[in-house]
This record gives C-alpha cells, sequence and structure tokens, in this order.
C-alpha cells in the first residue's frame, strides 16, 4: 500500500489534518478520472466550507489508472492517491476508513453519481456533532432508495427487475416500489409499538460490502430523539455501517420491526414498522412541494452560531418548487413566519389541502443574503403519485 502526496514526495497528505476525506475507490478508470477527479476538487475548493482531501484508491487497476492518480496527487493540491495489491470496494473502503485521521470520512463513486450538491449536507451533521453516522449511497443522501420515477431492483436471488415508484416519504426516506413479478417470499412485519427495551435486534445488510451481514443488540428504546423532531424511531444498540441503510431490523423471531436509517448517539435508528405499514395504506393528505430534503446546520458567519436548513437536494420537474424557481442547493430557512428548527417544521408548513400560497425564505449561494420566493401549493403533480414534501 502506498500514498502519494501533492508537491511534496515526503509528505503524507493523509497524516495533515483536515475536516473530511472523501475516498474515491477506481478500477480501470484511467480516461475518465483527470476530469472527475479535477471535478470534484474544483467543487470543493469553490463550494465546500470545510477542509478536504480527495483520496484516490486504486483497486489493482491494469491500466493506467495508478499513474494518472500519481500524477493528480502531483499536481492537484488536496489530492492523494493508494494503490492496493487486490480489488474490492469493500476492500479499498475498509483500508482508507481504517487509515484516515480525518474525523469525517465520506464515499464517492468516480462517476460522481451522488450529485456534489448532496455532499455538504451528508456531512454537516457529523461535522457538528448532531450525528455520528450518516449512511448515504450513489443516489443521495436524502434519498437512499430513489431518484427518479423508475429504479432497478436486485432480489436475493438475483433476479433484476425494473420498478415503477408508487409513492415516495422524504421526510421518513421512504418508498414504495412495484414490480412484475411472481414467487416472492413476504417478510412478515411485527407491531413496533409492543417493543420493549431489552429485545433482541438484529439488523440485516450488506455493510462495507459484505453482502448479507448480520449485526445483533438489543432494543434500548422506541419513541422521539432530542434533536431529530417528535417523530417516532426504534432504537437499538446495534453497530451499523455504510450498506445498513434501507434493511430491515427485526426481532428474535425474525419479524421486521423497522427500516435501517441512520446512527444517532451510538444508537442505530430505525424507522417503526408501524409507521411504514401506515405509508404503505395511506395515501398522501397535505400539500406536496416536490423536493428532496437533508436537514443541516450552516455557517453563516465567524460572529454568529449555525442556522438550521433544509438543503434542496433533488427537485422533481414540474413541481411547485419547480414552477416557483427553487433549485439544488438551496438551503430553506423557514416560512415568512416561521424559522425551521426541525425537518417536521416544513412537514407542518405543508399540512392542510386546497390551493393557497405558501412564502418561504432560503439561501443560494452567498450565505449572508436571505431571498424569499412565494410556492403556490395545491396544484397536482401530472401523472405521478403526490410526494408528501
Amino acid at each position: 500500500m502506498t500514498a502519494v502526496a501533492h508537491h511534496e514526495a515526503d509528505v503524507d497528505l493523509r497524516r495533515v489534518p483536515m475536516d473530511v476525506e472523501i475516498v474515491v475507490p477506481v478500477y480501470n478508470e484511467a480516461p475518465q478520472l483527470a476530469q472527475r477527479i479535477t471535478a470534484l476538487r474544483t467543487f470543493l475548493d469553490e463550494s465546500f466550507p470545510f477542509r478536504a482531501l480527495v483520496t484516490i484508491v486504486d483497486n489493482a487497476s491494469t491500466d493506467d489508472t495508478m499513474r494518472v492518480a500519481q500524477s493528480l496527487a502531483a499536481s492537484v493540491p488536496g489530492v492523494a492517491a493508494m494503490h492496493l495489491p487486490r480489488k474490492g470496494r469493500g476492500f479499498a473502503l475498509r483500508s482508507a476508513w481504517s487509515t484516515s485521521i480525518a474525523p469525517v470520512v465520506a464515499y464517492m463513486d468516480v462517476d460522481l453519481s451522488t450529485s456534489l450538491p448532496a455532499l455538504l449536507p451528508l456531512v454537516a451533521p457529523l461535522l457538528s456533532g448532531h450525528r455520528d453516522v450518516a449512511i448515504g449511497s450513489r443516489l443521495a443522501r436524502g434519498a437512499h432508495v430513489v431518484r427518479g420515477p423508475r429504479v432497478d431492483v436486485q432480489l436475493w436471488d438475483g433476479r433484476e427487475f425494473e420498478a415503477s415508484v408508487r409513492a415516495r416519504d422524504p421526510r421518513r426516506d421512504l418508498a414504495q416500489l412495484h414490480i412484475e413479478a411472481t414467487n416472492l417470499p413476504a417478510a412478515s412485519a411485527a407491531d413496533s409499538s409492543e417493543l420493549r427495551p431489552g429485545e433482541l435486534a438484529i439488523a440485516i445488510g450488506n455493510p462495507m460490502g459484505f453482502v448479507g451481514a448480520l449485526a445483533t443488540g438489543v432494543i434500548h428504546a422506541v419513541g422521539p430523539l432530542r434533536g431529530l423532531g417528535p417523530q417516532t424511531w426504534v432504537q437499538a444498540d446495534v453497530r451499523l455501517a455504510p450498506g445498513n441503510s434501507g434493511g430491515p431490523l427485526a426481532n428474535a423471531s425474525g419479524r421486521v420491526i423497522g427500516i435501517n436509517t441512520m446512527v444517532a448517539g451510538q444508537l442505530a435508528l430505525a424507522i417503526p414498522s408501524n409507521a411504514v405499514r401506515d405509508f404503505l395504506s395511506a395515501g398522501p393528505a397535505n400539500a406536496w412541494l416536490g423536493v428532496t430534503i437533508h436537514p443541516a446546520f450552516i455557517p453563516r458567519s465567524a460572529s454568529e452560531d449555525k442556522t438550521f436548513g433544509l438543503v434542496i437536494l433533488e427537485v422533481e420537474p414540474g413541481s411547485p418548487a419547480d414552477v416557483a424557481s427553487l433549485m439544488p442547493g438551496d438551503i430553506l430557512l423557514g416560512t415568512e413566519d416561521h424559522p425551521f428548527k426541525s425537518i417536521e417544521d416544513l412537514a407542518s408548513a405543508l399540512q392542510g389541502g386546497g390551493p393557497r400560497v405558501l412564502r418561504f425564505e432560503f439561501l443560494r449561494g452567498d450565505y449572508t443574503r436571505i431571498r424569499r420566493v412565494a410556492v403556490q401549493l395545491g396544484t397536482p403533480f401530472p401523472a405521478r403519485d403526490p410526494v408528501a414534501a
């Protein structure tokens, strides 16, 4: 294993204190590597408010990938390169993360499919201490499971299908998918309201590239968690890692008691099975904005405390947010009447039916200038199921 740093061969950038280290595993990516890493580094330098290092991890490439990576590390500030003797994305991530000294380590594919504006809301809660672990994916942090109206689904038996999205709830990060298939075994769900502290909990997922891995622990509590709004979480003393998000949390009988989402305060948080059941059985009742959002604390100035905001990761084409010219990267601060303190405040603002206008305050680019926009709510979204937020 080798590391190559920028400019000074005897200086390992991975030993220089940074706020965030972004690991990019690669295998035979020589043709696109320079362009993609340069684009990522440019974004970080121009739009990312934290000190960040980009580490290219070569997985035993057989082309010129490592040579290109070394050249980038020698010529582009804030880029390092590592070479590993064997392939495997999970091996690359474990190798880089286990040797990093950065307080936050993030992962990104070389094709930059994790939308660059989604990077800040992914890592900001970690650096602020609001969360201990944020589990993202190559789609977007605020939408683990779907990004558009259709998504590919792979089953445990290896079959693959194109699924249609029937409904989404960005507040809970849930999606309802539909596939045309037969012989589908169904997992049974338990009543999450009957959970008690001390009961066995089993998390199932693909953490760090290990397919079908199990992690066991016990139920800590069921209820709201301070700082995350009034919604109920199944809180378990179970060790989660990237790859567990979206997987089931089960009880000792193998019945699903929740969907794993994130870690906070050393506890794994899962969406209760009862909340999932309600999402699947109930239609959307409130106004729809048409955005995918993520909470973050935004640094405004050296003399001010960080401001809570909801970062827009995606805007549905033709949605009320799109019509009002809101864009990915905009940060919703609140309505004209009430600042947002949690993601639930947006849900409260959207409650109610019928056409109406809601005025938001938001940031775009310049964090010192508050902008305002009027959004017409209560309009249907053509040919799609409404989205709750």
